[in-house]
């Protein structure tokens, strides 16, 4: 019924630069897809399951997000590129999600939702929500 899944939180940095092709494609885009671009050239992941359900009575929404920040050859880059220079602003963090829904009555069981900068912390409220989630679950069996 319910599984936990492995995660290994990444650093919520990016270091690569985009190449110039992109870069020049880059321009026609806003700053959220500019971003996106970044992530998919450091193979950044932005959205991390640690749960799931294999249920009929409930849906489970269980992930951490990420928000990357911009250093190195990337932070530079964008340093040079003026309509760029906005996503220098973007502070890292980690944004914790974890909504146990009944499909029935459509309301929630169970919701958490933290925003931090800690990677240890995150690992405690996947542990916590987890253990939380296990002991609902087994009282509506």
């Amino acid at each position: 019924m319910l599984k936990r899944l492995k995660l290994n939180l990444p650093s919520p940095y990016i270091d690569k630069a985009m190449d110039v092709d992109t870069l020049k494609r880059a321009l026609e885009y806003d700053l959220g897809v500019v971003h996106s671009l970044y992530c998919i050239k450091n193979d950044a992941k932005d959205k991390l399951p640690f749960a799931e359900i294999d249920s009929k009575r409930f849906e489970l929404m269980a992930h951490v997000r990420v928000k990357f920040a911009l250093v190195g050859a990337a932070k530079a880059q964008a340093w040079e590129v003026k309509p760029f220079s906005k996503l220098l602003k973007i502070q890292p963090e980690y944004t914790f999600i974890c909504a146990l829904t009944s499909r029935k009555q459509n309301t929630n069981i169970y919701f958490k939702k933290h925003v931090t900068k800690n990677q240890a912390l995150v690992y405690d409220l996947i542990e916590d929500s987890f253990q939380d989630l296990q002991i609902m679950l087994n009282s509506y069996e």
